[in-house]
């Protein structure tokens, strides 16, 4: 599912500072999948954390800086897609809390779950014999 998040941060090539820009980051995301510990040994597999992917940024406004640097452009691939870049990987947390709270339950996950709750109760149901 694509989300997007509204941000704003400073942008620094090397020591340079060349302003502080807002924009919006759309990536996409995918909820993990809690670890199947009990049952078969071959039906068993460990916690998957969250994915998300990033897509692209849109710059909503940038400032003047006192050196008269203005950036007005996403320039792919200067500083300010590597600083959308960068501030995408270091927020993993925040970006995911905020698919979270953004979206509804996954369908996917909804249906491996039913899926795995028909094979649960198939397995244990009453075995009745035929004569």
């Amino acid at each position: 599912m694509t989300h997007e998040i509204q941000v704003a941060f400073d942008i620094v090539a090397g020591d340079t500072h060349l302003g502080q820009i807002e924009g919006v980051v759309t990536f996409t995301y995918r909820p993990g999948c809690p670890a199947q510990t009990y049952g078969d040994p071959s039906q068993c597999y460990p916690a998957e954390p969250p994915e998300v992917e990033f897509v692209g940024a849109k710059m909503l406004c940038s400032y003047d800086q006192p050196d008269g640097v203005y950036i007005d452009a996403l320039d792919v691939p200067g500083p300010i897609y590597a600083a959308f870049r960068n501030w995408f990987d270091e927020n993993y947390d925040r970006v995911c809390d905020h698919a979270e709270q953004n979206s509804g339950p996954d369908p996917d996950y909804a249906r491996d779950c039913a899926t795995e709750d028909e094979r649960m109760d198939s397995m244990f149901a009453p075995i009745e014999d035929e004569f």
